[in-house]
């Protein structure tokens, strides 16, 4: 035989075989390591507080291992987010912050072999959306809800309350208080004052823009006046205005009738104020201010215009009535009338006591308009009431009365509950039981 046909054979039949084998082999053991390694695409629904990881498929695997992170050396993994097993071709990532930027990669596995990481892809987290702030409901003389629409990926949000569409005046209670829902009830507020709000929405540190304000107005408008106070058919007080301006106070009790006549000055301030009866004058009240403007005194005449008494009132810090002294004379020392008042944060007086400290008056509020409010206090001592307690008193305050008790005479005591008819406002309307009162108003809204 030919030596090299030999060597053929042999090496078609045993050798070649033998490779084949051995190429084979690997081959099929190659099959066991994930070689293409993934390609990370941009992330997709990138939203304040999640996105889609998403990556390109590797033929033979339908497992992916993602890891998340804040940094681009991977050194702050998200929590959750380390080696983070998922199948399929995308990953919705949650919990993040807005306005973050964050970092994932991708690395295939099948069974326990992993490929190598695939690129690294950056995305940032939206911001918040700003919420949508809705009209203000259940608007009451010191109070108003504020509501908004929610924010999607919200936790909470900021509500800014103000004075003024600048928002340069924010009430201090309201100064970014943070709210978990959609509404807020506003409170102990200036019955004057527009107020004016807007919110944010807020997850963990991040806050959305401003949403758009909202205007709420008040309850009474500067136009809103009391027109007449109807203790019963022949008991009543009437009071007239030029354009907003009381000039002329009628009371009428039991067919005996008094005008009370006021007189102003250049500046507005009340200057007198004359009691008027069957054509005369019989009685003339001066008034006397101190130098930041406060009234501080009131001087009553006679009709031959001899002093009758001085009524000098006290105030706190604050500008809230605290104290009242009546005199016979000019200098003050012979003393009519010595009352002291605990008021309440609202300036509602709450005792009255005399000059030996013994208490003489109590009340009891609840959390109600008063009509006499919109008289200017330096009128309220010529209001007369069916109830001696609050008769020709200075200290008729912003709330109801709903208890009284005291000798507010000096001659018999008296134990009194209240109980008042509203509107929708919380403004009283009318004084239910014995003594009873009806309040008529002009100009206003309600």
């Amino acid at each position: 035989m030919n030596k090299n046909a030999s060597v053929f054979r042999y090496c078609r039949y045993i050798i070649m075989p033998l490779v084949y084998v051995l190429v084979a082999g690997c081959e099929l053991q190659e099959t066991n390591f994930i070689k293409p390694v993934p390609i990370a695409l941009e992330a997709m629904d990138v939203q304040s507080t999640s996105f889609s990881a998403t990556w390109k498929p590797v033929l033979g695997s339908s497992v992916y291992v993602v890891d998340v992170a804040t940094d681009p050396q991977f050194s702050s993994i998200v929590p959750n987010y380390q080696s983070h097993e998922t199948t399929g071709v995308t990953l919705q990532v949650t919990g993040l912050v807005a306005e973050v930027t964050y970092y994932y990669r991708v690395r295939a596995k099948r069974d326990n072999t992993f490929s190598d990481n695939s690129n690294t892809i950056q995305v940032t987290t939206a911001a918040l959306t700003s919420p949508v702030a809705l009209p203000a409901t259940g608007v009451k003389v010191f109070q108003f809800t504020a509501n908004w629409a929610a924010v999607e990926d919200a936790a909470s949000y900021l509500l800014e309350v103000a004075a003024d569409p600048e928002f340069n005046t924010i009430l201090p209670d309201y100064n970014s208080v943070e709210v978990v829902g959609t509404s807020l009830d506003v409170e102990g507020l200036d019955y004057r004052d527009t107020h004016y709000y807007r919110v944010k929405a807020k997850r963990l540190e991040k806050t959305s823009g401003y949403s758009n304000v909202i205007e709420v107005k008040p309850c009474i408008m500067p136009s809103c006046k009391v027109s007449k106070l109807i203790f019963s058919s022949d008991f009543w007080d009437e009071f007239e205005y030029d354009g907003n301006t009381l000039t002329t106070i009628k009371t009428n009790y039991y067919g005996d009738e008094t005008t009370w006549k006021v007189a102003y000055r250049a500046d507005g301030k009340v200057d007198s104020v004359n009691a008027w009866y069957d054509g005369a004058v019989y009685q003339k009240n001066v008034y006397e201010y101190n130098s930041t403007g406060q009234w501080t005194s009131l001087y009553t005449y006679d009709g031959s215009d001899e002093l009758a008494w001085v009524r000098d009132y006290l105030y706190n810090d604050l500008g809230q009535l605290i104290g009242l002294r009546v005199h016979r004379d000019l200098e003050r020392t012979s003393l009519m009338l010595h009352q002291d008042y605990t008021i309440d944060q609202y300036g509602n007086v709450l005792t009255v006591t005399n000059e030996n400290g013994d208490q003489t008056g109590e009340f009891r509020y609840e959390y109600t308009f008063n009509p006499k409010m919109l008289i200017a206090e330096t009128l309220r001592p010529f209001i007369a009431d069916a109830f001696s307690g609050f008769d020709l008193r200075p200290y008729n305050r912003i709330n109801n009365a709903i208890y009284a008790h005291g000798n507010f005479t000096g001659e018999y005591e008296e134990e009194e509950v209240f109980v008042y008819e509203r509107n929708s406002c919380d403004v009283a309307v009318a004084r239910k039981g014995y003594y009873k009162v009806t309040y008529e108003f002009t100009g206003c809204d309600f």
